[in-house]
Protein backbone atom coordinates (compact mmCIF):
# COMPACT_ATOMS: atom_id res chain seq x y z
CA UNK A 1 0.00 0.00 0.00
CA UNK A 2 2.95 2.34 0.63
CA UNK A 3 4.25 1.97 -2.92
CA UNK A 4 0.83 2.42 -4.47
CA UNK A 5 0.21 5.53 -2.39
CA UNK A 6 3.48 7.05 -3.58
CA UNK A 7 2.64 6.26 -7.21
CA UNK A 8 -0.83 7.78 -6.86
CA UNK A 9 0.56 10.94 -5.24
CA UNK A 10 3.16 11.32 -8.00
CA UNK A 11 0.46 10.74 -10.61
CA UNK A 12 -1.59 13.44 -8.90
CA UNK A 13 1.15 15.97 -9.54
CA UNK A 14 3.29 16.02 -6.40
CA UNK A 15 7.01 16.67 -6.74
CA UNK A 16 8.66 13.21 -6.67
CA UNK A 17 11.86 14.41 -4.97
CA UNK A 18 10.08 16.15 -2.09
CA UNK A 19 7.61 13.30 -1.77
CA UNK A 20 10.44 10.75 -1.69
CA UNK A 21 12.39 12.65 0.95
CA UNK A 22 9.37 13.24 3.18
CA UNK A 23 7.97 9.73 2.87
CA UNK A 24 11.43 8.19 3.30
CA UNK A 25 11.94 10.19 6.48
CA UNK A 26 8.59 9.03 7.85
CA UNK A 27 9.31 5.44 6.92
CA UNK A 28 12.74 5.65 8.59
CA UNK A 29 11.26 7.10 11.77
CA UNK A 30 8.78 4.23 11.98
CA UNK A 31 11.51 1.66 11.40
CA UNK A 32 13.78 3.27 14.02
CA UNK A 33 10.97 3.22 16.57
CA UNK A 34 10.38 -0.45 15.80
CA UNK A 35 14.11 -1.16 16.21
CA UNK A 36 14.19 0.66 19.55
CA UNK A 37 11.12 -1.15 20.88
CA UNK A 38 12.49 -4.47 19.62
CA UNK A 39 15.81 -3.89 21.36
CA UNK A 40 14.02 -3.15 24.64
CA UNK A 41 11.69 -6.12 24.15
CA UNK A 42 14.70 -8.41 23.77
CA UNK A 43 15.16 -8.23 27.54
CA UNK A 44 11.76 -9.89 28.02
CA UNK A 45 12.79 -13.06 26.15
CA UNK A 46 13.79 -15.85 28.50
CA UNK A 47 14.50 -19.55 28.42
CA UNK A 48 14.90 -21.60 25.27
CA UNK A 49 14.38 -18.69 22.85
CA UNK A 50 17.00 -16.59 24.62
CA UNK A 51 19.61 -19.31 24.09
CA UNK A 52 18.72 -19.62 20.39
CA UNK A 53 18.96 -15.87 19.82
CA UNK A 54 22.29 -15.74 21.68
CA UNK A 55 23.67 -18.50 19.42
CA UNK A 56 22.75 -16.52 16.31
CA UNK A 57 24.20 -13.33 17.79
CA UNK A 58 27.45 -15.15 18.58
CA UNK A 59 27.73 -16.27 14.95
CA UNK A 60 27.58 -12.65 13.82
CA UNK A 61 30.05 -11.47 16.48
CA UNK A 62 32.62 -14.22 15.86
CA UNK A 63 32.86 -13.66 12.13
CA UNK A 64 34.32 -10.19 11.59
CA UNK A 65 33.66 -10.21 7.84
CA UNK A 66 29.98 -10.90 8.51
CA UNK A 67 29.83 -8.09 11.05
CA UNK A 68 31.29 -5.71 8.47
CA UNK A 69 28.99 -6.95 5.70
CA UNK A 70 25.79 -6.50 7.71
CA UNK A 71 25.43 -2.73 7.02
CA UNK A 72 25.82 -3.24 3.28
CA UNK A 73 23.37 -6.15 3.22
CA UNK A 74 20.84 -4.22 5.29
CA UNK A 75 21.13 -1.14 3.08
CA UNK A 76 20.65 -3.18 -0.08
CA UNK A 77 17.67 -4.99 1.41
CA UNK A 78 15.93 -1.88 2.77
CA UNK A 79 16.83 0.39 -0.13
CA UNK A 80 16.23 -1.79 -3.15
CA UNK A 81 13.67 -4.49 -2.33
CA UNK A 82 9.92 -3.96 -2.02
CA UNK A 83 9.80 -6.44 0.86
CA UNK A 84 8.77 -5.50 4.42
CA UNK A 85 11.57 -4.36 6.70
CA UNK A 86 9.86 -5.46 9.91
CA UNK A 87 11.31 -8.95 10.27
CA UNK A 88 14.85 -7.85 9.45
CA UNK A 89 14.73 -4.91 11.85
CA UNK A 90 13.30 -6.98 14.69
CA UNK A 91 15.92 -9.68 14.05
CA UNK A 92 18.73 -7.13 14.26
CA UNK A 93 17.23 -5.69 17.43
CA UNK A 94 17.03 -9.20 18.92
CA UNK A 95 20.71 -9.92 18.27
CA UNK A 96 21.50 -6.52 19.82
CA UNK A 97 23.05 -4.88 16.78
CA UNK A 98 24.25 -1.35 17.75
CA UNK A 99 21.46 1.19 17.40
CA UNK A 100 23.85 4.00 16.40
CA UNK A 101 24.91 2.08 13.29
CA UNK A 102 21.34 1.09 12.49
CA UNK A 103 19.98 4.65 12.53
CA UNK A 104 22.10 5.72 9.57
CA UNK A 105 21.53 2.52 7.63
CA UNK A 106 17.77 2.60 8.12
CA UNK A 107 17.50 6.28 7.19
CA UNK A 108 19.61 5.92 4.04
CA UNK A 109 17.87 2.72 2.96
CA UNK A 110 14.34 4.06 3.48
CA UNK A 111 15.09 7.34 1.73
CA UNK A 112 16.72 5.50 -1.17
CA UNK A 113 13.68 3.25 -1.52
CA UNK A 114 11.14 6.08 -1.35
CA UNK A 115 13.11 8.25 -3.78
CA UNK A 116 13.55 5.35 -6.17
CA UNK A 117 9.82 4.60 -6.18
CA UNK A 118 8.76 8.21 -6.66
CA UNK A 119 11.31 9.03 -9.36
CA UNK A 120 10.59 5.83 -11.27
CA UNK A 121 6.86 6.49 -11.00
CA UNK A 122 7.35 10.03 -12.32
CA UNK A 123 9.44 8.72 -15.24
CA UNK A 124 6.95 5.98 -16.01
CA UNK A 125 4.00 8.38 -16.01
CA UNK A 126 5.65 10.83 -18.45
Amino acid sequence: SFISLLVVLVAGGMNPIYLGLISGTGLAMGDMIMFYIGSKGRKLIKGKWNKKIDKVADIFKKRKWLEKAIPVIIYLYIGFTPLPNDILILFLAAIEYPIKKMNRIIALGDMTFALMVTVLAAQWLV
